[in-house]
């Protein structure tokens, strides 16, 4: 499994309408109301508002401290796509169809459990299931009639943006105003690691990338004081990705995949919570 050398596109969709589930564009149904309208489900708590939208991308946004929803610079997109390995190595990211996307579940912001399928370009076909705690979502994944001569994974990714300015990055008196920043990760063999996140990607896949991920927090001051887990439940592994060899602070994917051979029952988890 190669964590490393391929693209991910990363940016959100934004729904183009509210669908019924008797609707026949095939998109998932949304919420018609209340201030998550347009999400197919929804979750909000004291520290983030986390919703899925109908073509089955995502976002998460922090809450701070006074109640407020973080700005949109601090977004985080939550998104779903199957990555194929070719012969020559080359790695190509598929991403959904959201015209192919079909529920049994109504949209909900109270839902336990809701499950989805859809295809992605390339034809590949996978299943999405959804749940939440109080303070965390929870996706599971399974690709299923998917052509069996193709090298395929499902991933899904949670994707940091550059919280800080250019001219911050470089500049010595503001990285040492945020030198607690950092991203800390317990590897599936138990053992841990800390990196800065003014550390290269480069350096930090050295020492992380053969045991693969169990956990992961991310602490970043610009998000005042909200911190960000993500756990991989099951038979699955959690992977750090960054399009070009550069520091943490300027993005990163935190990307999440079962392991089909291990999982065939959709029980592992890709856990996201805000803390």
């Amino acid at each position: 499994m190669s964590w490393i050398n391929h693209t991910t596109k990363l940016g959100i969709y934004v729904a183009a309408g509210i669908l019924s589930l008797g609707n026949a564009a095939a998109q998932l149904p949304s919420l018609n109301k209340g201030p998550m309208v347009g999400r197919f489900a929804a979750l909000s708590t004291k520290r983030f508002e986390w919703g899925m939208y109908q073509d089955g991308s995502a976002l998460l946004r922090p809450i701070d401290e006074k109640g407020k929803v973080m700005g949109l610079k601090l977004k985080i997109p939550i998104t779903i796509s199957v990555e194929e390995t070719q012969p020559d190595g080359k790695i190509v990211q598929r991403q959904i169809d959201s015209e192919s996307l079909t529920t049994k579940d109504q949209p909900s912001e109270k839902f336990e459990k809701v499950s989805f399928r859809g295809k992605v370009t390339g034809g590949s076909e996978f299943e999405i299931v959804l749940e939440q705690t109080r303070d965390s979502v929870l996706y599971g994944g399974k690709l299923i009639s998917a052509d069996p001569n193709k090298n395929l994974r499902l991933v899904i990714g949670a994707n940091f943006p550059s919280v800080y300015e250019a001219a911050e990055r470089i500049d010595k008196s503001f990285l040492r105003s945020v030198s607690g920043d950092h991203v800390r990760v317990t590897r599936t063999d138990g053992s841990r690691h800390k990196a800065k996140t003014n550390d290269l990607i480069e350096n930090f896949q050295q020492e992380v990338v053969g045991a693969g991920i169990r956990e992961m927090e991310v602490h970043f001051d610009a998000f005042r004081g909200r911190d960000f887990e993500f756990i991989a439940h099951g038979a699955s592994k959690i992977a750090i990705y960054q399009r070009v060899t550069a520091p943490l602070n300027t993005g990163f994917s935190v990307q999440w995949s079962p392991d089909p051979a291990k999982d065939p029952e959709m029980a592992a988890r890709f856990e996201i919570k805000v803390k």
